[in-house]
């Protein structure tokens, strides 16, 4: 049976209608937000028709939210498809009884699609002419609603704990799918004995780091955590990345006539529906600078390359704080810290 994609967030259905929505000229192709789904999914199931059910099954539910370039031209007759195509997988969705005592995670389901959107950014075909292969990106997003919906506090220890487990079975869920796609399609790389460590280093069981040795591996370090605000906004308003919670209900403005939505954030909505709020802590306003670090740097082992996505704050840093932040990414192994008001997020105009 065909699942139905459903919109909680009023700002979530104008993203999709600007941004992602095919059109031929003034004539709708996607009907629904499921057709834009079954669009893609059929696109990169073109070749690897096993792909097509799974991945519509993952995008319908939100778990997965592959590359704005995707999305929004999969399908068409002259799909740009990019050389550098990234996907999400949507931490948020895989929280049992958001809001309530007993909320918890899956993480098992997790691992799985991890891996299924790396097979999904495998499938998309190389640009036509020589060149390298497709590089994609694969990262997390909606850190800080998992957290929300799960009752732990964004600065807190077990936050962290959860985090470090967060890029744990996203390791686990990309090697095992990068180690399958090699013996499938064919290795692009070798186990060095670097690649080795790192496996070791994030726990990576050894008869997965041995069916490596004798399959290779299909992508190198496509671990990463790159910024999606107009995913982020699509997916029914979850936190980008591992940015905190908007502060207050935004209200966003879209192309092409300015039209403006209210989008309160998924978070916010399914803490309302179970009874609770969401508290100011875990805002913006609520999360400092250091916190904000803190978790980058419990996840950024995990990563192939370092954090570089801009630090959302709700006023700009003085020197002081800039000097702090800049010593604690240093410690951390992070990228230089660059700040961005909270309302000014990248592709997204929030008035």
């Amino acid at each position: 049976m065909q699942r139905t994609t459903t919109f909680i967030d009023p700002a979530a259905v104008e993203a999709w209608d600007a941004w992602f929505r095919r059109r031929d000229g003034a004539q709708l192709r996607d009907m629904t937000v499921d057709c834009t789904w079954r669009r893609v999914a059929d696109a990169l199931g073109a070749a690897r028709a096993s792909l097509r059910q799974p991945l519509f099954a993952a995008l319908s539910s939100w778990r997965i939210l592959l590359d704005e370039r995707i999305v929004a031209s999969a399908g068409t007759e002259s799909a740009p498809w990019p050389a550098d195509p990234g996907a999400v997988v949507n931490a948020a969705r895989f929280v049992e009884d958001p809001g309530q005592p007993g909320a918890r995670f899956d993480r098992m389901r997790f691992a799985d699609c991890a891996g299924l959107a790396l097979r999904a950014l495998d499938a998309v075909p190389a640009p036509a002419g020589p060149g390298p292969a497709p590089r994609p990106t694969l990262g997390v997003t909606g850190v800080a609603d998992t957290l929300a919906l799960l009752g732990l506090r964004y600065d807190s220890a077990p936050a962290r704990a959860f985090v470090r487990n967060l890029g744990r079975w996203l390791a686990e869920g990309c090697w095992r799918a990068n180690v399958l796609l090699a013996r499938d399609e064919g290795a692009r790389v070798a186990l060095t004995g670097a690649l080795r460590r790192r496996a070791g280093a994030r726990g990576i069981a050894a008869e997965l780091v041995a069916d490596a040795e004798r399959h290779g591996l299909r992508h190198a370090g496509p671990l990463a955590l790159v910024a999606h605000p107009r995913l982020a906004l699509l997916a029914n308003g979850i936190a980008d990345g591992l940015d905190p919670i908007a502060a207050a209900a935004r209200v966003v403005r879209f192309p092409p006539d300015g039209r403006v939505v209210r989008s309160d954030g998924y978070a916010r909505v399914l803490l309302r529906a179970a009874g609770t709020a969401l508290p100011a802590s875990e805002t913006f306003e609520g999360v400092s600078i250091a916190a904000q670090l803190e978790l980058r740097g419990v996840l950024q082992p995990w990563l192939d390359t370092k954090i570089d996505c801009a630090v959302r704050v709700a006023r700009l840093p003085t020197p002081d704080e800039r000097d702090r932040a800049h010593a604690q990414a240093v410690l951390l192994g992070l990228a230089e810290p660059r700040f961005v008001l909270a309302t000014a997020a990248d592709g997204v105009a929030v008035a």
